[in-house]
């Protein structure tokens, strides 16, 4: 009995930590989430998933405010728009230099993405699954090209 318990109590906490990960975010600008990325050039900070999901039109600004700091936006996180059934386009900054992995997973309404020339790295199945995707270009400057990054698009 008391292996049980124990088991019971392990699972939760590990299932309360994925949760947390899953939906972390720093703060909220402009109805989207945000995660502060230290680096060797001071803070920046990645668009990643929230409590809601994002619909509609996406427009991510270049730089956020935050505690009375600017904030350059230089990614959009592993899984930020995943699962967005009724997000219909993107519009991606110059300040953005990659696009983690499963960022736009299975987005099904998503029909348009601007990536901008800023971008180097598109991660593994980043857009995996968006059936209506039918407008994006791939700037020149990309050098990679993940795995099914584009599986399965229109």
């Amino acid at each position: 009995m008391k292996n049980i318990t124990t088991f019971r109590i392990v699972c939760i906490v590990v299932l309360t930590m994925i949760v947390s990960k899953v939906c972390a975010y720093d703060f909220i600008y402009d109805g989207i989430y945000y995660r502060v990325i230290k680096s060797y050039n001071g803070l920046t900070c990645e668009v990643t998933s929230g409590d809601n999901k994002y619909v509609g039109d996406i427009i991510i600004p270049e730089e956020v405010t935050y505690n009375n700091s600017t904030l350059f936006v230089t990614s959009i996180g592993e899984r930020a728009f995943s699962e967005c059934s009724a997000l219909t386009s993107v519009m991606i900054p110059n300040t953005v230099q990659e696009i983690c992995k499963g960022a736009f997973y299975n987005c099904s309404s998503l029909r348009r993405v601007t990536i901008p020339n800023s971008v180097t790295n598109i991660g593994d199945i980043a857009f995996e699954y968006c059936h209506s995707l039918n407008d994006v270009t791939i700037p020149n400057l990309v050098t990679n090209i993940g795995v099914f990054a584009f599986d399965d698009c229109n």
